[in-house]
């Protein structure tokens, strides 16, 4: 489990594809291990958690963007 992530989702493979740019891997969700400071009425609370996610060349908070993907790293490239 990753120590620093509150929510840690535990995956069987079933399968690597190399799609020649990246590698696709098809799994199923085996467990979910939240910390119980993430947790309310025994369920992840999506509230505490506050996921960063990837969509549509974005990287979004709950309801909002952060930052443009593809170009977003490119702030903390050494000069």
């Amino acid at each position: 489990m990753a120590e620093e992530c509150p929510v840690n989702i535990e995956c069987r493979l079933f399968r690597s594809v190399d799609c020649g740019s990246h590698l696709l891997h098809i799994g199923e969700v085996e467990e979910i291990h939240a910390d119980a400071s993430c947790v309310t009425d025994g369920k992840p609370d999506i509230s505490k958690i506050q996921p960063m996610v990837y969509s549509q060349a974005a990287y979004w908070e709950c309801g909002r963007p952060i930052e443009k993907a593809f170009s977003a790293g490119k702030k903390y490239q050494k000069r």
